[in-house]
């Protein structure tokens, strides 16, 4: 190879490598960004995503729990009424000497007016 050819190759890959850089570089800053947005938004969308089921999961809880306070009272119907809740309410004896009972102010018994009439 002559000793001239050198320096003309080392100038023509030095024009070419510039050339390359001056026409690459416009072109690849723009994509650079691109990349960094869609690497942005990727990392982004599971915590939207972890909202959505967050939400969701506090409206099953709520209804889950309406769906115990329902059972709960169920079982309470079904169970039926206790012995205690079933025998007559105890009234207390006539006061001695003949005085009268406790009456309201409006004069009634106490438990308010009678609604079976007096026989």
């Amino acid at each position: 190879m002559p000793p001239e050819l050198a320096p003309m190759l080392v100038a023509i890959v030095l024009i070419l490598t510039a050339g390359f850089i001056a026409v690459v570089r416009p072109i690849a800053k723009p994509l650079v960004r691109l990349f960094e947005a869609m690497i942005i938004e990727r990392e982004q969308q599971p915590t939207k995503e972890l909202g959505d089921i967050h939400q969701t999961l506090e409206q099953i809880e709520g209804r889950l729990h309406l769906m115990e306070e329902r059972q709960s009272f169920y079982e309470a119907l079904r169970a039926g009424p206790s012995p205690a809740q079933l025998a007559p309410p105890v009234r207390s004896p006539d006061p001695p000497n003949g005085a009268p009972g406790p009456t309201s102010e409006s004069g009634e018994e106490p438990g308010g007016p009678s609604l079976v009439g007096d026989v």
